[in-house]
C-alpha cells in the first residue's frame, strides 16, 4: 500500500523498522537499502520523523490521583563507542519518572517538514541553578533510634521448606518462584516510564544534583505530588547534604529522598568474593560460568549474574550436608551408596527422589563440591550424624 501511494501512506511497521535501524546502527546506506526491498522506509523520512518528534513532544507525565509518581536521576553515557574515545556525553541523563500503576500515554506526532533549533531546544529546556554553598550540614545530623517491629513474619521458615524441597519433590521452583507461590494478594502491576531532559553537567558536581532536585521538585509540584527521588549511593550522599543544608522554608526540604540500592548490593557480592576467595567458591561457579564470568561475579560486577549463581552454590552445599546427614542420596547421583531399606536410614522416603537438574549443573560428584568449598578444618562437618543436625 505504502509502494502505491507514498506521499499519502506511511505504514507504522515500515517506519518502526527503519527508525530502529537507525538507532542500532545509524548506517544511511543499510536502511536505503532495506528501504529499496519494500521493508522500511527512506533514510530521509525515518530523519523527518525523528526531527518531528523531537519537536512534538513535551514534559508530560501522564499520572492521576490514583498514581503514585516517583523520580529517579543517575548519569548516563552516550555514543562511548567512537574510535578515538572523545566527544562522548556524560551527564545526569537517568531522569525518569515511574507512575505505577502502568498507564498508556498516546499522543500523535504531527509530520513537519522543517524543524528548526530553537523549537528542540524550547522543548527540552531545564533551568541550571548554580550551588556554589559548603555544605556542613551533615556534621550535625544525628540518627534516631529505630522503633522495634513486634510483627512476626509469617514466612520466616520459607527458606528451610524451599532448602528440603528436593527431599519431597523431584522439581524445585527457584528462589523467585518460591516467593511468587507463598504469597497472595492484589499487586499494583507494571510501572510505566516517562523519560526527562538530560543535564548536560557533570553527575558529580554539586550544581548538577541541586538543579536536578529542583527539577524533580518543580515537576512533583505541578501535578500535585509528594517529591520522591531516587539517587544511588554517591549521588545520594551529595543530594542529602544539598538538603540538609536548605532553609526550613525551602520547597527541598519536603523531598523524600531515597537511597538506591545497587550500589550497596554490589558492594555486598564484592565482600563475599573477597572472604570466600581461596574456599573454592570461583572453582565452584566456573562450573556453570565462564572463567571471566564467575570473576566479575565475586567483584560485584555481574550483579544478576552473581545471584543466580551464589543461590546455585547454596543449593547444592545444602543438598549435600543433607544428604550427608539424613543418609539419603543426592538425586542426581546413583543410590548404591546407601541402603535406602536398611535399619541406618529408617525415616528416609520409600520411594527414591527424581532427578534434580539444578544440583547436577552445579556439582559432578558431591566429594568434589564438599572438600571445594568447605575450609579443611570443617570438612568433617559432612558426616555429622542426624541427631545432631535436629538438634
Amino acid at each position: 500500500m505504502q509502494a502505491a501511494h507514498p506521499r499519502i501512506l506511511i505504514a507504522p511497521l515500515q517506519i518502526g523498522l527503519g527508525v530502529q535501524m537507525h538507532h542500532c546502527f545509524g548506517s544511511k546506506f543499510l536502511i536505503d537499502t532495506v528501504y529499496s526491498l519494500g521493508f522500511s522506509s527512506s533514510y530521509r523520512e525515518v530523519k523527518t520523523y525523528e526531527m518531528s518528534a523531537a519537536a512534538t513532544q513535551e514534559i508530560i507525565v501522564p499520572a492521576t490521583d490514583e498514581h503514585f509518581m516517583q523520580y529517579m536521576a543517575d548519569n548516563v553515557d552516550h555514543n562511548t563507542g567512537t574510535i578515538d574515545g572523545l566527544n562522548t556525553f556524560h551527564g545526569m541523563g537517568m531522569m525518569i519518572a515511574s507512575i505505577t500503576p502502568f498507564i498508556k500515554n498516546r499522543s500523535s506526532i504531527a509530520r513537519k517538514t522543517e524543524v528548526r533549533l530553537e523549537e528542540v531546544m524550547k522543548k527540552a529546556r531545564v533551568k541550571i541553578s548554580f550551588y556554589d554553598e559548603v555544605c556542613e550540614a551533615l556534621a550535625s545530623i544525628t540518627y534516631e533510634k529505630l522503633s522495634t517491629v513486634l510483627v512476626e513474619d509469617p514466612t520466616k521458615e520459607v527458606e528451610v521448606l524451599w532448602k528440603s524441597a528436593w527431599l519431597l519433590r523431584p522439581q524445585r521452583p527457584f528462589w523467585s518462584g518460591v516467593m511468587q507461590a507463598v504469597h497472595n494478594g492484589d499487586f499494583p502491576g507494571q510501572s510505566s516510564i516517562v523519560f526527562l531532559p538530560m543535564f548536560d553537567l557533570k553527575p558529580s558536581d554539586k550544581t548538577c544534583v541541586y538543579s536536578t532536585l529542583l527539577f524533580h521538585s518543580a515537576e512533583a509540584r505541578r501535578y500535585n505530588k509528594t517529591h520522591v527521588v531516587t539517587f544511588d549511593q554517591p549521588l545520594g550522599w551529595k543530594a542529602l547534604s544539598i538538603i540538609s543544608a536548605e532553609a526550613a522554608s525551602s520547597e527541598l526540604r519536603s523531598v523524600v529522598l531515597r537511597l538506591g540500592t545497587f550500589h550497596v548490593e554490589m558492594i555486598f557480592l564484592a565482600c563475599i568474593g573477597h572472604l570466600m576467595a581461596e574456599t573454592g567458591l570461583y572453582d565452584a561457579l566456573c562450573t556453570v560460568y565462564a572463567p571471566n564470568a564467575a570473576k566479575a561475579m565475586l567483584e560485584g560486577k555481574a550483579v544478576t549474574r552473581a545471584i543466580r549463581g551464589h543461590f546455585l552454590i547454596d543449593a547444592a552445599l545444602n543438598a549435600l550436608l543433607a544428604s550427608k546427614a539424613l543418609r539419603v542420596p543426592l538425586p542426581s547421583l546413583p543410590t548404591t551408596a546407601v541402603d535406602r531399606n536398611s535399619e541406618e536410614c529408617p525415616n528416609a522416603p520409600p520411594e527414591p527422589v527424581a532427578a534434580f537438574q539444578p544440583l547436577h549443573e552445579v556439582s559432578t560428584t558431591e566429594d568434589t563440591i564438599i572438600h571445594s568449598l568447605l575450609p579443611e578444618n570443617d570438612a568433617e562437618l559432612v558426616s555429622v550424624s542426624t541427631e545432631e543436625v535436629l538438634s
